[in-house]
């Protein structure tokens, strides 16, 4: 999957903080690790109990991945990627666990927040794997393997470089915890990136070649794949309702990014708007009269 595993921790090194590989940002609460051995935030009250891996150096386009144990409604747990030990700058997801609510991606230099994504509701379960990765400016959120929500930072809030680590954030002790992490290094293959606009908000972009996927386009009609490894992509757009041309694009990466791959959207006419006109011959006393 075009990633690279650098570090892992199952939370083996005993009961209370995190090993030494950890660091907790200025500004932060600390994590801990609890009879299980588990990972869980060490202050209810929904305290920013946030930790970065130190132990490790990690190329700015990084991962970082965590395995669910245990959680209710009433937390936050998410991976977080550049994340630094001066402040609680970082990219990260807002994934709150009430199946009522929506998360997004953000980034934030530790005090200004700037939203990355179109919202999503997300229903987690225990046993999940959810890893956020970055690459250049280009966000992305997955639950077990699958893309989940992207996003794009034109915001300048967080640094090029930094740690990835995890956040956890809960009404009460307990109600969070992860029973393993993991980071590394995202797409060490070489890739590139395809954007453009589908030409109308909601529509879905697939791709397909040497891989596979579909996004949807945001508010403007805009799409940004996640980072695909070198080849030939066929591009198609659909929504129901529209026909869009030209009908599919082919873009090859070579280890680069490509940009303004663009369709336009027509609106299909409804069997309403079309009228059958005919005329008939009426005979009458006075002649023909047509109707």
């Amino acid at each position: 999957d075009a990633v690279q595993q650098v570090a892992t921790d199952a939370f083996t090194s005993g009961t209370g903080p995190l090993s030494a590989n950890w660091t907790r940002p200025t500004g932060a609460t600390a994590l801990q690790i609890v009879a299980g051995p588990y990972c869980e935030a060490s202050a209810g009250g929904y305290a920013v109990c946030q930790e970065v891996y130190t132990g490790s150096a990690f190329s700015p386009d990084q991962y970082s991945e965590i395995t669910i144990h245990h959680l209710i409604t009433t937390s936050y747990i998410a991976a977080i990627v550049r994340g630094q030990t001066g402040s609680l700058a970082c990219y990260g997801i807002n994934m709150p666990l009430q199946p009522t609510l929506q998360g997004y991606l953000y980034a934030t230099d530790g005090t200004n927040y700037a939203t990355l994504s179109p919202n999503v509701s997300l229903v987690l379960s225990v046993g999940d794997v959810l890893r956020i990765s970055v690459v250049g400016k280009v966000v992305s959120f997955y639950q077990n393997g699958s893309l989940v929500v992207q996003g794009l930072d034109e915001t300048n809030l967080v640094p090029s470089t930094g740690y990835p680590g995890i956040l956890i954030q809960s009404s009460a002790l307990t109600d969070a915890q992860l029973s393993s992490w993991a980071g590394g290094n995202a797409n060490v293959m070489p890739f590139g990136i395809i954007s453009g606009n589908a030409g109308v908000a909601g529509a879905m972009v697939c791709y397909s070649g040497a891989t596979s996927g579909c996004v949807t386009a945001d508010g403007s009609g805009n799409y940004t794949f996640p980072s695909l490894a070198n080849g030939v992509y066929t591009i198609t757009v659909t929504l129901a309702g529209y026909t869009f041309s030209p009908t599919s694009v082919m873009e090859t990466i070579t280890n680069g990014n490509i940009t303004g791959v663009n369709f336009t959207a027509t609106a299909n006419s409804g069997s309403s708007n079309n009228l059958l006109l005919t005329t008939n011959a009426l005979q009458t006393p006075n002649g023909l009269l047509s109707t």
